[in-house]
């Protein structure tokens, strides 16, 4: 399976959009991307990696607005809230990058049961399928590839990949721009107007009372950038051993404030039904026994 590169540059910080289907690809092997960048940086690139190693091949460069404009055909931001959020956290990883064993099955088995084509107990409205999927770093866009390619879905992802030397300073401050970047869009932009969104995030960026203590007076989570705080029974801290947990949060039309949220263990039935479904607040070392990392 292809996964997503870290493309010709020491520090990447953008917007990462995978667009097989855009471009007419057709491959089973690898999955394009286009990185579309942030604001005053003027050009977007191609690239493929295959299997666990980092080919680069760097295939287009373009304007970004010919890109924005053929994927999007969006108008002035607006308010848009959808109708349904879907936040898990990233399956559980072996490397920086890279998902550990566990975490690979467990993105076959989101994708199975409850995310792709097809799924055994899917988690959107009866008759809907999901309208986009985003997520932010390599871990979160490996687990949520396999639900993606199942429905022929572009993966949107605010990445960052940090460099060696930067500061764990420089990273929080990137990935806090990244969240607030993809919450704003989730909300203002028409084309989530009333559709179904599924968000992969970092967990620390979903809900952390204590990066939001160390940001005070800034919005760096989902909890507060979704309007979730102003929520009943919301988490204040997604734990760090659990893996096995979705957010569902649905919206009504004109309302930025979820009108109701509630949290589903992921339990799989075989060939998946060995993967750890600890309770919230239980905790797991079960990833670290299988050769996982933290």
């Amino acid at each position: 399976m292809g996964r997503l590169a870290k493309v010709g540059y020491n520090k990447l910080l953008t917007r990462l959009i995978l667009v097989a289907p855009l471009l007419g690809t057709t491959s089973e092997s690898a999955t394009p991307a286009i990185l579309v960048p942030p604001a005053g940086f003027n050009d977007v690139r191609l690239a493929e990696r295959h299997g666990g190693g980092c080919s680069e091949t760097e295939v287009l460069i373009m304007p970004k607005y010919i890109i924005l404009a053929a994927a999007f055909m969006l108008s002035v931001p607006a308010y848009a809230e959808p109708a349904r959020i879907i936040i898990a956290r990233h399956a559980e990883k072996g490397t920086k990058y890279a998902l550990c064993d566990m975490g690979t099955e467990r993105a076959k088995a989101l994708a199975a049961q409850y995310l792709g084509r097809g799924a055994t107990a899917p988690l959107f409205p009866a008759g809907h399928r999901p309208d986009a999927m985003l997520a932010m770093t390599m871990h979160t866009i490996d687990t949520i590839t396999p639900a993606a390619r199942s429905w022929n879905l572009p993966v949107i992802a605010y990445a960052i990949i940090p460099a060696k030397d930067e500061k764990d300073e420089e990273v929080d401050q990137e990935e806090n721009q990244r969240t607030q970047e993809a919450a704003h869009d989730v909300l203002m932009e028409p084309t989530y107007a009333g559709k179904n969104v599924v968000m992969v995030w970092e967990h620390k960026r979903i809900a952390s009372a204590k990066l939001e203590k160390k940001f005070f007076g800034a919005l760096v989570t989902l909890r507060q950038l979704l309007h979730l705080d102003q929520v009943a029974a919301v988490p204040a801290t997604w734990p760090d051993q659990t893996y096995d947990y979705f957010w569902i949060v649905d919206f009504a039309p004109g309302n930025l404030v979820p009108v109701s949220f509630h949290m589903l263990r992921q339990e799989f039935s075989a060939p998946f039904n060995d993967l750890p479904a600890n309770g919230w607040e239980e905790g797991d070392t079960a990833h670290i026994k299988a050769g996982c990392k933290d």
